[in-house]
């Protein structure tokens, strides 16, 4: 069905419907149709597409333009807001899965990341990570509010000059410093 309309709209690739064409009927399923598997985490929690793009989908391939790259995805700025002109973008898998509510972002060296990013700044697992920030033991502070997602995933840095130490008695304890 999906096919037959993406083939009369004109938007297909060879017999087939584009990507961005299946990424807004997508959207617009998760937005409007209960029987959606993932319906619950969008429409069911108020999400939705604007008029003027669930009724046409040329509106909304004006706004978002073709996927820059094919592995780009439909990803909204604001998880909690609509799929709307502003609040959309085509985005890498990195990128969508530290936009989604429910995700702790903590502040490091003046950074906004996640716990995974930290472990693998200082070659840890992320459970190793997350019981020395339980014990206090890495400088990080839990936000209050996620950060806008940049639409790339940035490396974390770490400006020794400011940098503050750990001590390396915490560190040998830790297991992460060994002495001779």
């Amino acid at each position: 069905m999906a096919i037959e309309r993406a083939l009369r709209h004109g938007n297909n690739r060879g017999q087939r419907p584009t990507s961005e064409y299946l990424a807004w009927v997508a959207a617009k399923k998760r937005c409007n149709n209960p029987k959606n598997r993932s319906f619950k985490r969008y429409g069911g929690r108020g999400v939705r597409m604007c008029e003027r793009w669930s009724a046409d989908f040329g509106a909304f391939l004006a706004d978002m333009g073709w996927k820059p790259d094919p592995s780009l995805s439909l990803d909204r700025i604001d998880p909690d807001g609509d799929y709307c002109p502003g609040n959309c973008r085509w985005a890498p898998i990195e990128v969508q899965s530290r936009n989604r509510p429910g995700i702790r972002w903590y502040e490091f060296e003046g950074q906004p990341a996640l716990l995974g990013d930290i472990a693998r700044f200082f070659g840890i697992s992320r459970d190793e990570a997350k019981g020395l920030v339980r014990k206090g033991a890495l400088p990080v502070r839990p936000l209050a509010k996620a950060p806008r997602v940049p639409d790339r995933v940035v490396p974390l840095i770490l400006d020794l000059n400011l940098a503050e130490p750990l001590g390396d008695r915490l560190l040998y304890e830790q297991g992460l410093v060994f002495r001779d």
